[in-house]
């Protein structure tokens, strides 16, 4: 859910949240919060909303600096048999992934 926010967000604003000033931020938040998602924000969770803008911040630094996840375009069953150890280092996947072009 906080990756769907951010990235919403992000395409709202066309920059990263990390760069965007707090008082933006919560605006936009409960712009979207009341139009898109048809919420009625009461006093106690428009106050909340402050809390949310300022954690998407500290979440989309986090994202950001952090490795994604990539896909190895492989099926592991097609590398590995039963009862053999991996060990996976960069060299490995190059290797794996220039293997794998070669078969439809």
């Amino acid at each position: 859910m906080v990756e769907g926010l951010l990235e919403v967000l992000s395409a709202e604003f066309q920059s990263d949240l990390a760069d965007v000033p707090l008082p933006e931020l919560e605006a936009k938040l409960s712009e979207l919060l009341t139009t898109r998602l048809g919420i009625s924000l009461t006093p106690e969770m428009q106050s909340q909303v402050g809390n949310l803008a300022h954690y998407l911040q500290l979440s989309s630094s986090l994202f950001a600096s952090s490795p994604q996840e990539q896909d190895m375009d492989v099926e592991l069953d097609e590398v590995l048999k039963v009862g053999q150890k991996f060990a996976f280092c960069q060299k490995m996947r190059t290797e794996m992934l220039s293997l794998s072009r070669l078969w439809p």
